[in-house]
């Protein structure tokens, strides 16, 4: 539960302007105060209005029906990140032409196929 917090906490840090930071930060945990505080009030306030089981069977049917709406965004599988390609640097390739290799050690002038060819 803490990590899930603190992956949000960097999200909505990471994703806001500096400027901005404090009223994001408000509201991410307005929201998350109401998120733990409301089913409880409404259980209060049901519990006033109507018997025990009836209070449990429409929470329970709340939380189904929020679990049967979250599914989709749930199990839905997301692409794992593209690595970026590494930019082509001028200092990078010249250093290559005399003879140095490249971060990872592949030469950048070199097509794949052709690394290692004439190596032996």
């Amino acid at each position: 539960m803490r990590r899930d917090l603190s992956r949000g906490l960097t999200l909505v840090v990471s994703t806001s302007d500096a400027s901005d930071r404090a009223g994001v930060l408000a509201t991410f945990f307005t929201a998350g105060y109401a998120g733990i505080s409301l089913p409880v009030i409404g259980v209060g306030v049901a519990l006033q209005h109507v018997s025990p089981r009836v209070t449990l069977l429409i929470f329970a049917l709340a939380v189904g029906l929020g679990i049967l709406a979250a599914t989709p965004t749930l199990i839905r599988r997301t692409e794992a990140p593209r690595q970026p390609e590494p930019a082509s640097d001028p200092m990078t390739e010249m250093c290559c032409c005399f003879g140095a290799e490249a971060p990872g050690g592949q030469h950048d002038h070199q097509r794949p196929d052709d690394r290692g060819a004439g190596d032996t």
